[in-house]
């Protein structure tokens, strides 16, 4: 009886795996299959956390939000980077797509983007080091850079970027 029951649930098992996978869109299946897996994190020594306090670390979120929010807008068609620049670099470019091509180059696509250390060297003032996953001629690059970003107003503009003033 134990095997009966084994081998229909072995047979439910199979067959709702099949029928979820037939009920997925592309779009789900796609988010499913291809989406980054966090293996481990970067961390920050207790001593860093603690001498930041509450109000460096919201600084440092938000500023973050900016900065992802800037490579969102990268790729998105619908959305304009230059929005997110500030001082001097907010002119420096005549279009939204100039933006892309500057950072990552023709053709690129941005997939990953993460900060992994900061620098608090004034008041309104930070920098973010990040890295990127691009997809450039059909081969997945890792890039490192530095941000600054400085408080305008009540939020954060990006005033360089991977070597660009």
């Amino acid at each position: 009886m134990r095997m009966l029951l084994s081998l229909g649930l072995v047979f439910c098992v199979a067959y709702s795996d099949i029928g979820l996978a037939d009920e997925l869109s592309k779009e789900q299946f796609e988010r499913l299959f291809y989406e980054p897996q966090t293996v481990g994190r970067l961390g920050i020594y207790a001593e860093r956390f603690r001498s930041l306090g509450a109000r460096k670390q919201k600084a440092l979120l938000e500023a973050r939000a900016t900065l992802m929010g800037f490579f969102a807008a990268t790729q998105a068609l619908d959305q304009d980077p230059r929005e997110f620049l500030g001082g001097p670099l907010a002119s420096k470019f005549k279009n939204r797509a100039q933006v892309g091509e500057a950072l990552f180059g023709l053709e690129t696509e941005l997939l990953v983007a993460s900060v992994i250390d900061f620098e608090l060297p004034e008041q309104d003032s930070l920098e973010l080091k990040y890295y990127v996953v691009v997809f450039s001629e059909g081969t997945m690059l890792l890039r490192q850079g530095q941000s600054r970003l400085k408080r305008v107003g009540a939020s954060w503009k990006v005033v360089r970027i991977g070597g660009i003033e």
